[in-house]
């Protein structure tokens, strides 16, 4: 199918050279590609307004951003710290864009998550060049539409969450398979395979869920032999794993004493990372006691116990769940997660079914072919994994499968345009079934009312009017290669736009009111995914720090510092996100919760005998802090909290929460044993 969206433009007779000039090749290229330009700057609208309510986003990565500046030590690690002590849990790639922005443009919104918004909106460009060149221009603009406007994807280009880059390398790993399915050349498929790596390396294994889609669609669909099909991916899985495991191994080969520990891991190593944790901990439950799982559950839960302030009764209301709310078929359905990625499903999935009929008829170009069988694959392997994943998950996650239900929503706006009477008669069933799930996700949030009934309307109306094109047209649609007629061109324009008033309403919802910077969502603000409402509490209040570093402390432990690495070690990583933005150095001693078992009285031993570390704050409920705090407690000086102007309850006290002072502890460090107490 001709594209003119890649011919090159014609330069009228007559032009003198200037014209000719690169401010010419400039307005050409613009007029060219005006709806593409147009889109991609959307996207980055989107991203980009009113940034700074967001803050510095994630304060873990933003943290780790800062420290990464420091020495190209922690750069190439991914140091949490500036003393180069843990790692972030996540491969680093994401990460050195970050440092690499703030180091450029100092510490900012824009800076941190500035490299996302660019992300994203070089994957929507990708996305509609990608479905273009098979399924014509009309295709690829709708398919960029689609994922411009998807809600999840607009909150994961305002956060500094790996997320935007992983769906950028993901992205262009099709483009990259789709031109391979094309051309039948394994260059491509490199290519491709070496862009997987690369996601590989910014969110471990959720790159890998996209290769059953890329390897299918090449498998069935190339221009090439079956022999050489599978060489070639031979040569990619090669690839993979050359690139995902350069890292891994080049960290796993330096000795643990020359390097951060690997966050999340349980022994230091970036191997136990990808096995564990943040690998396939976060498919299957990782949750082994009783009481670990019942957490899960509730977590997963979207009901909410509150208090009445004033009468003291206990009732029940419903809020958004961030973990992804309970695993099932429909999970993806629910409040948590449907208004965030599931708006154009059932065009997606009409698209999917007719594109399986003509790929199975033979009824189009290797190239075509290839493009449904991906990006249908793409979305059923997603949607399977996020609907029955039972371990650590958070809603955005499912930002992963938005390029294949915009890359399917995109062919099936071609196939519609061509299609005759009974594939617009389809098309109009799966318009009115889209139009049904607008009104069922618009009903959950109270917020913008006066949207629903002109979305229902406009619904009705572009419904009606592919049920009146439909009988106008001929039985058989047009050919692949023949002239789509004007006015279905227009009734598929006004389609899409009314298919994308809800989400981009919820997108613009979400870019106007700052979202959690670590489980970022997009829509309007509301008391289901906002503030609680006024008189109530939650039943169970988590119990906060005892002792923070507040101002008068940090002020203090900056007046005893002298030659340490660290001013302080703390429990975990929520201590010490703010002072390591602010430029101090302190530990996260075990990691981003407190649960890794990073500090031992030994490695403490070795750096107070180094004169690396001298204070200690200590309290946390996690087994691992548990135990070097005991040792602490009992070796370590109690600073009285009068001296920096604090407080310590007398109670946690007792516990042996508190600023501890190491110096000259080191032997009796060294001879401790850890326990419980």
């Amino acid at each position: 199918m001709p594209d003119s969206a890649d011919e090159p433009p014609s330069v009228p007779a007559g032009r003198g050279p200037g014209q000719r000039g690169a401010r010419g090749r400039i307005a050409r290229t613009t007029a060219t590609l005006g709806p593409e330009l147009a889109v991609t700057a959307l996207a980055l609208a989107l991203g980009f307004w009113r940034l700074t309510l967001n803050r510095t986003g994630n304060i873990f990565y933003a943290a780790a951003a800062r420290s990464m500046n420091q020495s190209g030590h922690n750069f190439w690690f991914g140091s949490y710290d500036p003393g180069g002590w843990v790692t972030v849990d996540k491969p680093p790639l994401a990460l050195w864009a970050n440092a690499i922005s703030v180091h450029t443009f100092g510490m900012s919104s824009w800076a941190l998550m500035g490299p996302s918004v660019v992300a994203t909106g070089l994957s929507a460009w990708l996305l509609m060049r990608t479905i273009g060149r098979a399924w014509g221009r009309l295709a690829g603009i709708v398919a960029g539409l689609a994922l411009a406007t998807t809600p999840v994807v607009v909150a994961i280009s305002r956060s500094n969450n790996p997320d935007a880059i992983l769906l950028l390398c993901v992205v262009a790993a099709g483009a990259c398979m789709v031109r391979a399915i094309e051309r039948g050349h394994v260059g491509w498929v490199v290519a491709a395979s070496a862009l997987v790596g690369a996601g590989f390396l910014t969110k471990l294994l959720a790159a890998l869920l996209v290769v059953p889609a890329l390897w299918g669609a090449y498998l069935l669909c190339a221009n090439t032999s079956w022999r050489r099909r599978l060489a070639h991916l031979a040569a990619g899985l090669a690839v993979i794993a050359l690139v995902s495991g350069a890292w891994v191994a080049a960290v796993d080969h330096t000795p643990l004493d020359q390097r951060p520990w690997v966050g999340g891991s349980t022994n230091g190593s970036a191997a136990n990372l990808v096995f564990g944790y943040d690998g396939v901990g976060r498919l299957t439950t990782s949750a082994s006691t009783p009481a670990q799982k019942q957490s899960l559950a509730t977590r997963q839960s979207s009901q909410l116990k509150v208090r009445d302030r004033a009468t003291g009764k206990v009732r029940t209301i419903t809020r958004v769940n961030r973990y992804g709310g309970t695993p099932g078929p429909f999970r993806l359905f629910d409040l948590s997660l449907g208004d965030q990625v599931m708006w154009l499903a059932p065009l997606a999935g009409a698209a999917a079914a007719a594109g399986a009929v003509g790929v199975y008829r033979r009824r189009y170009t290797a190239q075509q072919g290839g493009a449904v069988v991906l990006f249908a694959l793409w979305t059923a392997a997603t949607y399977v994994v996020f609907a029955t994943a039972s371990g650590i998950f958070h809603n955005y996650y499912v930002s992963l499968m938005a390029p294949g239900l915009a890359g399917l929503v995109g062919i099936g706006a071609a196939m519609a345009a061509r299609a005759g009477r009974a594939g617009l008669a389809v098309a109009a069933g799966a318009v009115a079934l889209t139009g049904a799930l607008h009104l069922v996700f618009m009903a959950r949030i109270p917020a913008l009312l006066w949207l629903r009934p002109v979305v229902a309307v406009a619904f009705v109306l572009a419904t009606a009017a592919l049920i009146v094109r439909a009988r106008s047209s001929k039985a058989v649609g047009t050919s692949a290669d023949g002239p789509v007629p004007r006015a279905t061109t227009s009734v598929i324009a006004v389609v899409v736009v009314v298919a994308l008033l809800a989400p981009l309403a919820w997108s613009i919802g979400g870019a106007t009111h700052r979202d959690s910077p670590t489980v970022p969502g997009a829509r309007p603000s509301s008391v289901v995914d906002g503030p609680l409402p006024a008189g109530v509490k939650p039943l169970a209040l988590a119990s906060p720090a005892p002792t923070t570093l507040g101002p008068s402390l940090l002020t203090w432990l900056r007046g005893q510092h002298a030659t340490e690495r660290w001013i302080v070690a703390v429990p975990s990583s929520g201590l010490a996100d703010r002072p390591i933005i602010g430029g101090d150095s302190v530990m996260a001693m075990n990691g981003y919760t407190g649960r890794d078992p990073i500090m031992t009285p030994q490695r403490l031993a070795r750096l107070v005998r180094a004169k690396e570390l001298r204070f200690v704050l200590t309290g946390s409920s996690s087994t691992a802090t548990k135990r070097i705090s005991g040792v602490i407690a009992k070796v370590c000086t109690l600073v009285p909290p009068a001296r920096w102007g604090g407080k310590v309850r007398a109670a946690d006290q007792q516990l042996g929460v508190g600023l501890y002072d190491c110096q000259g502890k080191g032997p009796a460090l060294a001879t401790s044993r850890v326990t419980l107490g």
